[in-house]
This record gives C-alpha cells, sequence and structure tokens, in this order.
C-alpha cells in the first residue's frame, strides 16, 4: 500500500512539473499577445473604477467612450515617454558629439602606439550596408512598440466594454423574485 501511495504521489509531482513546464513555454512562445495582454489588464484595473463611477451617472455608451480617452491617453503617454527617452539620448549624443569625437580620437591616438590603427578598423566595420542595418533595427522596434499599443489599445476597449456582456444571465428563480 505504501509503494502504491508513493508513486502516486511521484506521478502527481511528475504532471505538476511538467504542467508547469509546458505553460511557461507556452506563455513564452505567445509572449508576443501575452505581453500586450498584461498590460491591457493593467490599465483595465486603472481606468474600472473610472467606468463603474461614469456608468453610474452616463449612459453606458458615454462611459465606455470616455473610459477608452483615458486609457488612450494612459497608452499614448506611456508610448510618449518612450519616444522623449529616445530623443533625449538623441539629443545628448549630438550636444556631446565634440567630445565623445576627442574620445574616439584619444582611444586611436593610444592604439596606434600600440600598433593597432582604429581608423582601418572602424573604417572596415562601417559602412553604408551597416548603416542601413542599424536604421532598419529601429525601424523594426518602433514598429514594434506601435503595435504593442495598438494591440494593448484594442484589448483595453474590448475589455471593459465586454465586462457586462461576459456576466451570467440572473436565474429564473431570481427573476421570479424580482417579479
Amino acid at each position: 500500500m505504501g509503494l502504491i501511495l508513493r508513486s502516486d504521489r511521484t506521478l502527481r509531482l511528475t504532471v505538476t512539473i511538467c504542467a508547469v513546464v509546458l505553460t511557461f513555454a507556452a506563455l513564452w512562445a505567445a509572449r508576443a499577445v501575452m505581453t500586450p495582454v498584461a498590460f491591457a489588464l493593467f490599465i483595465i484595473a486603472l481606468v474600472w473604477p473610472l467606468q463603474r463611477r461614469l456608468k453610474a451617472v452616463l449612459p453606458r455608451v458615454i462611459a465606455v467612450l470616455a473610459t477608452a480617452s483615458v486609457a488612450l491617453l494612459a497608452i499614448g503617454s506611456g508610448g510618449w515617454l518612450v519616444v522623449w527617452g529616445f530623443g533625449g539620448i538623441a539629443h545628448w549624443v549630438i550636444a556631446n558629439a565634440a567630445r565623445l569625437q576627442g574620445l574616439y580620437m584619444h582611444a586611436a591616438d593610444m592604439l596606434e602606439q600600440r600598433g593597432f590603427y582604429a581608423a582601418e578598423l572602424f573604417a572596415e566595420q562601417v559602412n553604408v550596408q551597416w548603416l542601413v542595418q542599424v536604421l532598419r533595427a529601429i525601424g523594426g522596434s518602433l514598429q514594434d512598440i506601435l503595435s504593442f499599443c495598438i494591440v494593448t489599445f484594442v484589448f483595453v476597449i474590448l475589455g471593459p466594454a465586454r465586462g457586462r456582456a461576459t456576466r451570467a444571465p440572473p436565474s429564473p428563480d431570481r427573476q421570479r423574485r424580482r417579479d
């Protein structure tokens, strides 16, 4: 009897570990969708009290539109912060270009004294193809950010709008009690 219980526990533990590993693997594979869903749930949790209060005062459609506007403002603010951050980095690089050039020249002189010619290495690495790849990567990142914001906004719009529709209809007993 002890062997059967022990193997039953082992089987449960093995199945649980497999289920956890498969769940994490599925979440990793679906990260392109799950990340906006998680962010949308966060924003829904933030705007849900606003929508509930607005629905008490205004018609449901207007309450949903006002809540969607606030959610869009929140998502847009997050996107604006990302753009502002990249803009700050770009302004810093432009403002400190002379200093960065001086640091490069100093490093190149030190390397030339040791027998390494940095200008040749730099000229080999930095060419038009490299610049196009960098710009393509930046464009891809911006496209990912934009699609993330759009998918998140769609989930935020559908979440509170469908909140009441997902509730179970009242049972016939409750309906009779109301009448």
